[in-house]
């Protein structure tokens, strides 16, 4: 048989021991387990030393249980022979294939995590922990679909407001916290602000507002270019 475990994760089996009519023994004595190891692409080892730990019958089931420990379990592939002296016995053989990550996971990353693909070729995965610098600017320009300096375009260029960007947004904003501003009293009971770009250079609002009641009307300048 071949069972899934993970890799350098201590663990156990479970195994029946058969006649060789295919019945169960019961009252196993003898038992015994000795076992190999290869990985892809390399042979076997040459002989089979007998594991750490001695299989054990669970109660008088025939069944029998074997404790693996991590360093016997982390390689590619494990051949474990179990045996006992009951008459008839027939040596059960059990190949265990070792995955880094949990075998509940279909697909794991070398790390061990599991990942999930997109239909469009997309992988996600939980992140637990980071190698230092590995998200920089120069990294993710140098292998993003889009440059930081696109996506930071994209951004700013979203209309969020009207027929407004979020970039031109910014700049009214800066404009009113920090810009210059000029009040002009117009004599009628209201006084017009004019708030200016950094540079000085424009008005980015005008807008004209009630003495009396703070009330303002629509600006007659919002210029966020």
């Amino acid at each position: 048989m071949e069972l899934v475990r993970q890799k350098n994760v201590a663990t156990y089996i479970l195994v029946p021991m058969l006649k060789k009519d295919g019945t169960i023994i019961t009252g196993l004595t003898g038992l015994d387990a000795t076992f190999n190891y290869y990985e892809d692409g390399t042979a076997p080892q040459s002989s089979f030393p007998s594991l750490t730990n001695t299989p054990a019958e669970v109660g008088t089931s025939g069944r029998c249980y074997l404790a693996i420990t991590a360093a016997e379990i982390n390689h590619g592939y494990i051949h474990i022979i179990i045996t006992c002296t009951n008459t008839d016995a027939v040596p059960q053989e059990i190949i265990i294939r070792t995955m880094v990550g949990d075998p509940l996971n279909a697909a794991v990353h070398a790390n061990g995590r599991e990942l999930g693909v997109s239909a469009d070729g997309y992988a996600s995965a939980d992140v637990y922990h980071m190698q230092a610098d590995v998200i920089t600017a120069s990294a993710i320009d140098d292998d993003a679909e889009y440059t930081l300096a696109e996506i930071a375009d994209a951004i700013h260029d979203e209309v969020i407001e009207g027929t407004y960007t979020f970039r031109q947004l910014i700049r009214i904003f800066t404009s009113i916290l920090t810009g210059k501003l000029t009040i002009t009293d117009n004599e009628d009971g209201t006084h017009t602000y004019s708030f200016r770009d950094i540079a000085d250079s424009k008005n980015r609002i005008v807008d004209v507002i009630n003495d009396t009641t703070g009330n303002r009307a629509v600006p007659t300048t919002f210029d966020g270019v």
